[in-house]
């Protein structure tokens, strides 16, 4: 099983430190948004198949865990600056370092992740997965006709970081 498919809770995480000494492991609510993406993992869509979009790649020496009630929020345009339709396929797909193995962690519709309001329309991850560091989240879609613009869209990905101090 590729490392960051890991289920496991229980073996994640290991107090490296003595009794009584804070943890150098650092956990924190953590939000993945557009500007915590390099721009040269911002990547225009292809009309017709299902292609990267944004891709955020996990810092060294930490570890992101998607918890099942973590919320997925999104703002996706074409190159007009307008919404993309709401039956627009998504998938949020980890990766490791090399491109070789991938996991869908979650899908659906645009409709679904554009939701701000409605706390019974958000989508909710539902799953517990924990990706490790030099891994990669990308967002990928399918538009029909028109071009998904990654730099103009806008992103919330909630998550638990995990990240190893000094």
């Amino acid at each position: 099983m590729p490392r960051f498919l890991n289920t496991n809770r229980g073996g994640i995480m290991v107090n490296k430190s003595l009794p009584g000494v804070a943890s150098p492991i650092k956990r924190s609510e953590f939000v993945i948004q557009l500007q915590d993406i390099a721009s040269a993992d911002q990547t225009d869509s292809t009309p017709g198949i299902m292609s990267d979009l944004l891709a955020y790649k996990v810092p060294r020496h930490t570890r992101i865990t998607f918890r099942p009630d973590d919320r997925f929020i999104g703002s996706l345009v074409d190159t007009a600056a307008v919404a993309l339709a709401d039956t627009t396929p998504w998938e949020l797909v980890g990766t490791d370092p090399n491109g070789i193995t991938s996991e869908i962690l979650s899908n659906g519709l645009y409709a679904q992740i554009k939701e701000l309001q409605d706390r019974n329309k958000m989508k909710f991850l539902n799953i517990l997965r924990t990706i490790e560091d030099d891994f990669i989240i990308k967002l990928r879609v399918k538009t029909t006709t028109v071009t998904a613009d990654a730099s103009a869209s806008t992103l919330a990905l909630h998550c638990l970081r995990e990240a190893e101090t000094l």
